[in-house]
């Protein structure tokens, strides 16, 4: 069972990922809960300064 606010951390054998460093983790800011991922694994896409967001809704009104 998986709670809110969990921690996972890169277990020995997950190279390239190092032992010990954020997998995955959930926090909450205000009355918002964010989700955060990390991987030192290749990847089709590169970041840049923008920060993305997934927010959850119960619909999709519109106030």
């Amino acid at each position: 069972m998986r709670f809110k606010g969990t921690t996972a951390r890169y277990p020995a054998g997950m190279e390239p990922d190092k032992e010990g460093t954020l997998m995955f983790t959930d926090f909450r800011l205000e009355h918002q809960w964010f989700a955060a991922l990390d991987s030192d694994g290749p990847h089709d896409f590169n970041f840049n300064e923008a920060v993305s967001f997934l927010v959850r809704c119960e619909n999709a009104r519109r106030d």
